[in-house]
Order: structure tokens, then sequence, then C-alpha cells
């Protein structure tokens, strides 16, 4: 299959991932975020407006929407586009790239041939209801709407299994979460999952600000996390909160910035949005936005 590589200069929006790297800022939470310098780089155009998920495998970023599969390689600021995933679910399990369709069996992503390959390494899922499975721990964890329909995967036995009988619910905002050190940790509010117990503990109460909430892993043991809004009064004008959680010493910090900061506000750092931060992806010690109507951003933290 041919590929399409993309090379386009773009404009802004917000993921995040987690793979190895450093950063500058270092897991230090008594650091004060407020003194640091945000600022956005303009990286290659999405070939798509907007994605449903991100994933790092590998070398790259992988992302997916209904019609989409993509990999964008930060090391060239590359975009290939490439046969269509399965579904917009993708997921990392001892170190393949899966991905169910809509019959619940699964895929894996061959990097050799560039195809998604049906593969028996993980059992189908017998019910009929619809839910994201994602990786925590290397534990898979199957979270239906609404968090009912909770089921993890016994890789020794090959079953499927509820929570606690049939039709388990969870309170665990598994749509909202990163992985740190084989836990969850959602930026729905800061909650942890423990998927050996399955246990969900509130850690961080952070209220709503409104707007566009993202996060994910930072340092490899920390968690980013982003609510960003436009003005309702003024459409260039875009604000944001900026927030760093350590699980280590369960500490929360963070900055507001805006794009025009009002007269007489001082605890607003005005910084260049140039959209709204909608999906964070961590890789390598770099962050990445978007792509939000294609436009796609480094975002720095000095």
């Amino acid at each position: 299959m041919k590929t399409k590589f993309f090379l386009l200069i773009g404009i802004f929006t917000i993921a995040l991932t987690a793979c190895e790297g450093d950063d500058n800022n270092g897991d230090d939470p008594t650091k004060p975020l407020d003194d640091a310098q945000i600022s956005f780089t303009k990286m290659a155009n999405c070939p798509d407006a907007e994605v449903d998920q991100a994933i790092v495998w590998k070398d790259a970023i992988y992302y997916v929407n209904r019609t989409s599969f993509l990999r964008y390689t930060p090391a060239r600021n590359e975009w290939q586009s490439l046969a269509p995933a399965p579904s917009t679910n993708l997921f990392v399990w001892q170190d393949k790239l899966y991905c169910p369709n809509s019959n619940l069996d699964f895929y894996v992503y061959s990097a050799v041939t560039e195809a998604w390959e049906p593969t028996t390494d993980i059992a189908a899922i017998t019910d009929n209801h619809f839910g994201k499975i994602l990786n925590i721990g290397n534990t898979l964890f199957r979270i239906g709407n609404s968090g009912y329909y909770c089921m993890f995967y016994q890789s020794d036995s090959r079953e499927w299994k509820y929570f606690d009988g049939q039709y388990s619910t969870c309170s665990f905002p598994f749509e909202y979460s990163c992985e740190i050190e084989g836990k969850g940790y959602s930026f729905v509010g800061i909650y942890l999952f423990d998927p050996e117990t399955r246990i969900t503990t509130l850690k961080v109460n952070i209220p709503s600000k409104g707007g566009t909430i993202s996060g994910c892993l930072y340092n490899q043991r920390q968690m980013l996390y982003s609510q960003c809004s436009v003005s309702r009064y003024d459409k260039e004008d875009i604000y944001a909160t900026i927030g760093i959680y350590t699980p280590s010493t369960n500490e929360y910090n963070e900055m507001t910035i805006e794009s025009k900061v009002p007269n007489g506000a001082t605890n607003v750092t005005q910084v260049d949005i140039p959209m709204v931060i909608n999906l964070l992806t961590y890789f390598d010690g770099r962050i990445f936005v978007g792509p939000n109507n294609a436009a796609f951003y480094e975002l720095k933290i000095r």
C-alpha cells in the first residue's frame, strides 16, 4: 500500500499521550509553575481536521478517526496516511498496537506490511455492549458507556471478566485518563485507579472552570492537565488553566494563561495561544497539541 506524506504547516490544538523522555520541569512539584514560560510552535498540518484518539507506539504518534488512520513522526515533522483502522479504539499491549472491530474481534497493526491483520492474541469479547479498551498496568480493561459493563482481561485464562458480577459499574473516568507507573490517573478531577484492586480514589478535587479538558502522562512520573476556553465576549481571546500533578507527593500546581490579559489582572500570564487546547500528546520529552481543524502545534514549558 502506498503512503501519502504531508509536510504542511498548520495552526493549533492540544493532545496528550505517553512515551519515554525527559523535559525541563523535572519531577519537582515545588517549582512554581506560574514562573514557567509557555509557548506554542507551529508544526506540520494534520491531513485531517480532527481526530478521535492519539496513542504513542514505537517512534511515532498514531491518530485515528472514523475514516482515517494517521502516523506522525516527530523526528521528521511528517504525517503519513495509513490503511484505515477497524475502529477508533487504539491501544498498546505487550508492545503491539491493537484495535477491535465492530464485532469485538481484534486486529493487530503490522509495521512491516502497514496493514491491520486479524489476531487471536486477545480473546474476542462475546457480549454486544460497546466499550472502550485500554491498558493500565499491563492489564486490559473494557469500559462501557457511562461506566457500565466494566470488564478486565485475564490473559492467562484468556477470559474477559466483569469487575464484580455481570453489568459491573466503575466510577473511574477511563475516557479522560492516562497511565503513570502502572496506575490510572484521571484529569476530570484527579482520581487514582488501582488495576489490581480495581478501586477508584479521589486524590485532588479540581473545580471545573468550563471549557475543553485534556491531559496525559508528563515526564514519566507526572500528569499534565489543561482546561481551555474561548472568551464569550471576544472570540480571539483564549484562556486556559495549565496544571501539573505529581503522584509521588500528591501535589498539584497550576497557572492561568490568556491571549489577552484583562486590565488589572495579576494572576494571569499572557501567552499567544493559537487555538483551544483540546488534545495533548506526550512523546519523548515533547508535548504536541491537536490536531484542531488540521492545525498542529508543539507546546513548550520552560
